[in-house]
Order: structure tokens, then C-alpha cells, then sequence
């Protein structure tokens, strides 16, 4: 490599570009956890690098989405998870970048983020319209726990992807 990048050997990101890698071909729980783990892990490690920490925080709020959806996850979700760490990896590997231009790239990153949660609130809102026409049709079956719960585990996914948002736009704040 070139005096300005460093190697992969080297990076804090070797393990996780590895799970990246294991995700690309089959995403299942335990990679997911994996990834999430030590995203986590490296986001204390990186405490002194804030734009990193953003970025590791921001894999993470997508990965806990596509950990929680599974196979219904929104199918832009697993793209945006690649592009995030896309962007972490070439920070990490190349140096000199100016400030400006990091932050740029983390905008970029949240914009595509609240572009993936408008279109999940849109489908949400849209399979909620589906699914109170289910529940009158199925309401005389005494059938409503089942599409109760689904509703229940939608808000908390909700909850999950807001507050995680809201952390990060708290994080760029300061």
C-alpha cells in the first residue's frame, strides 16, 4: 500500500470488514450480533474520533433494524449498511482526508438514513391501512392478538430506529 493508506492487517475494521464480508453472503443472527458487537465494541475505541464513532453508531442503528426485521427487513437497508461501512473503511484507510470532507461523507450517510426510515414509515403506514382491514375482517374470529402483536413489534422497531436517530443527531450536535 502507499504511504497513505493503511493496511487492512493493521485497521480496527479487519474483524468487522470480515463479518461485512460473511453478511454479504448469508445474514443470519449470530453475524448480525457479531457485527453489532463489535461495532459497539469499536465505537468505545474510537472515542476520540467522533465522525468514526457516528459512523459506527450509524452501522449499528442499521444493523439492529436488519437484525430485528430479518427477511422483511426493507431491502434498501442491507445496501445502506454496506455503504456505511464503505465510507467507515475509507476513512480508516486513507489519511489526510480534511475534516470538511469527512463530515460531508457522514451527512451523506444520515441523509440516505432518514431516506430509509421515510420509506419504512411510508410502508409501515401503508401495511397499518392492510392491516386494520384485516383486523375488522378478522375481528368477528376473535383473531386480534395475533395482528395486536405485529402492530406492537412495529412500534418498537419504530422506537428503536427514532431514538438510535436521535442519538446521532444529538452526537452532531455537539
Amino acid at each position: 500500500m502507499t504511504g497513505n493508506t493503511i493496511s487492512i492487517e493493521k485497521s480496527p475494521l479487519k474483524d468487522l470488514k470480515a463479518l461485512m464480508l460473511e453478511i454479504e453472503w448469508e445474514i443470519d443472527e449470530k453475524s448480525m450480533e457479531a457485527l453489532i458487537d463489535h461495532a459497539e465494541t469499536l465505537c468505545v475505541t474510537c472515542r476520540d474520533d467522533r465522525i468514526a464513532r457516528l459512523f459506527l453508531k450509524l452501522l449499528v442503528s442499521v444493523a439492529k433494524y436488519i437484525q430485528s426485521k430479518k427477511a422483511t427487513a426493507h431491502p434498501d437497508a442491507v445496501h445502506l449498511l454496506h455503504s456505511v461501512f464503505n465510507a467507515l473503511e475509507y476513512l480508516f484507510f486513507s489519511s489526510g482526508i480534511p475534516e470538511e470532507e469527512k463530515k460531508k461523507m457522514l451527512l451523506s450517510q444520515v441523509d440516505e438514513f432518514k431516506r430509509l426510515k421515510e420509506q419504512i414509515a411510508r410502508r409501515t403506514s401503508f401495511n397499518h391501512g392492510k392491516k386494520e382491514e384485516m383486523q375488522n375482517v378478522t375481528a368477528d374470529m376473535g383473531q386480534m392478538t395475533v395482528q395486536q402483536a405485529f402492530a406492537c413489534m412495529l412500534e418498537e422497531i419504530r422506537k428503536i430506529i427514532r431514538a438510535e436517530f436521535e442519538a446521532l443527531r444529538s452526537e452532531l450536535r455537539s
